[in-house]
């Protein structure tokens, strides 16, 4: 996942870490999973 946006995977681990201690996702099994997507989309606007 890393690759694709073009990050480390550490950078990307922190990343999840902040987002998941946010409440945004949640990380099971290796799986991503988005619990507030309007919460992530206003972060993620520009």
């Amino acid at each position: 996942m890393a690759e694709w946006v073009a990050i480390t995977p550490e950078h990307l681990s922190r990343i999840l870490r902040e987002m998941e201690r946010d409440g945004l996702i949640r990380r099971h099994k290796g799986r991503v999973i988005i619990v507030a997507p309007d919460r992530l989309r206003r972060g993620l606007d520009f």
